[in-house]
């Protein structure tokens, strides 16, 4: 069986959440006006500043329930000098919540829970006492997360695939998407590729099913600012091409010549930050596409040429667009991107390449051979018998790809009949989409969540359920 099979059983075995058992308070107590020393019941203890406590609270007194400030509750628009300290401090008999009284201010009390306190404790406070920290499976979409601290993936964690593998795409039934949306969510990010079978027919070729499955489980589809709709469409069939288009600019392009072949490559690569995921429905007919994972393509490029991966990552690929074929306007493009992205450890982040739309190199003279030379070898590894895959996309599938990682590219349709509907999904719509299903399988308050790591998220899982469970035998006491 084929690895990146294997791959996908792997992860249906690893999918059951397991809510854990974070800890309550076990007391807390004034360093000094300025300082709280806060342990819990899992031995850790931590000091926090006491403005932290009273600039982050999240109770109702500062916070609206629409998760914003209360402006008139901010010490930073209040001016509070940064000596502000606390007056008094109290946790409750279950441990649940640590009441402060304030020195000063407009707030005279600020409420915390356990959990929330928790959950910000190895970022925000001073470490006095570990403690036992309880396994979990951690934040296993962080590296996407936007924050500059943030780290690829380690290499050794990913499941990475190449032709010689014998590739078979993993599959999933678009009625079962729903029922294993934990598998489908990080499937898409690692090994990065997924076919959705059997999709609603679309027959009037609006996009309405693809912008339906994108809004229910990856966040909703990206809006181009020369579009009327969120999809795109490319197809053989000239007159179910938007209206918004000027037919003549648009057949001119490789994107929307379907009897022209296209290199593998990832979308949106003159945007500053690419769409996330790449979608494409295949409402009529079929073709052939070809995919190359790029991470697997990156990473033994560093191994056999590791000063082609240094330089590849440090200077950008100098690349523009004049995009003229809608109605609306034209939109112009000029990007210099890297085509690898690291992190601060050099781990690989993003691939961002597409060939059609670069422009002369601006890397400096006495690196231009290393560079063109290093931009050569990237190239035909990504076209190889090694690397890239073949695939026959027909009626009634979906094709997703992670577009920070899969690179794809079209064989010609001459010929052939075809209808594509696609759309681009954002970091940030994606990244709320697993943040929502990391709350709601964990019964977690959505009041309570916001600014909180998703890693931390297993500290508030523990608040709530304990209040959910005291209002239990409350209601039970009183029947």
């Amino acid at each position: 069986m084929a690895r990146i099979q294997r791959i996908a059983r792997q992860f249906r075995r690893s999918y059951a959440v397991a809510k854990p058992t974070p800890p309550s308070l076990k007391s807390a107590k004034l360093a000094d006006p300025r300082s709280v020393e806060v342990s819990f019941t899992d031995g850790s203890s931590y000091r926090f500043h006491s403005l932290w406590l009273r600039d982050g609270c999240r109770d109702h007194s500062h916070v609206e329930a629409s998760s914003e400030r209360r402006l008139d509750a901010s010490p930073l628009i209040a001016r509070m000098p940064l000596g502000t300290g606390a007056r008094s401090i109290e946790v409750d008999t279950a441990g649940e919540t640590l009441k402060v009284e304030w020195e000063e201010g407009s707030v005279p009390l600020s409420t915390f829970d356990a959990g929330f306190l928790r959950a910000f404790a190895d970022v925000c406070g001073k470490p006095i006492e570990r403690g036992h920290v309880e396994a979990s499976e951690g934040d296993w979409f962080s590296f996407i997360d936007g924050k500059p601290s943030s780290l690829a993936k380690p290499r050794e964690s990913l499941r990475s695939w190449k032709q010689g593998d014998d590739v078979q795409v993993p599959r999933m039934d678009y009625n079962a998407i729903g029922s294993n949306h934990r598998e489908f969510l990080q499937t898409l990010m690692d090994p990065g590729v997924v076919i959705v079978e059997n999709m609603p027919e679309d027959r009037s070729y609006d996009g309405s099913i693809l912008s339906a499955m994108a809004m229910d489980h990856l966040g909703g589809l990206q809006k181009h600012p020369r579009r009327s709709e969120a999809h795109w469409t490319i197809s053989t069939q000239e007159e179910v091409l938007p209206s918004n288009m000027t037919a003549s600019a648009r057949g001119a392009t490789n994107a929307y010549d379907t009897n022209k072949q296209l290199c593998n490559h990832t979308d949106q690569s003159l945007y500053g930050l690419p769409g996330l995921l790449l979608m494409f429905h295949c409402a009529m007919g079929e073709g052939n596409n070809s995919l190359t994972d790029g991470f697997a393509v990156a990473y033994a490029l560093q191994d056999r040429h590791p000063e082609y991966f240094d330089v590849l990552s440090r200077h950008g690929m100098a690349a523009g667009r004049r995009l003229e074929y809608y109605t609306s306007g034209p939109l112009m493009f000029d990007t210099n991107h890297r085509v690898l992205h690291t992190d601060e450890k050099g781990g690989l982040t993003r691939v961002q390449y597409h060939e059609s739309y670069r422009t002369p190199l601006t890397v400096p003279y006495d690196e231009f051979e290393l560079y063109y030379s290093a931009l050569s070898k990237f190239y035909e590894m990504v076209h190889s018998p090694e690397f890239q895959a073949h695939i026959t996309l027909r009626e009634g599938q979906c094709l997703i790809m992670n577009n920070w990682r899969t690179m794809h590219g079209r064989a010609g349709l001459k010929g052939k009949a075809r209808t594509i509907l696609g759309g681009t999904v954002t970091r940030e719509a994606f990244y709320s989409a697993v943040r929502q299903m990391e709350q709601t399988e964990l019964g977690l308050s959505p009041q309570e969540e916001c600014g909180v790591p998703t890693g931390s998220y297993r500290y508030l899982a523990q608040r709530d359920a304990l209040l959910s469970s005291v209002g239990g035998q409350q209601k039970a006491a009183t029947a």
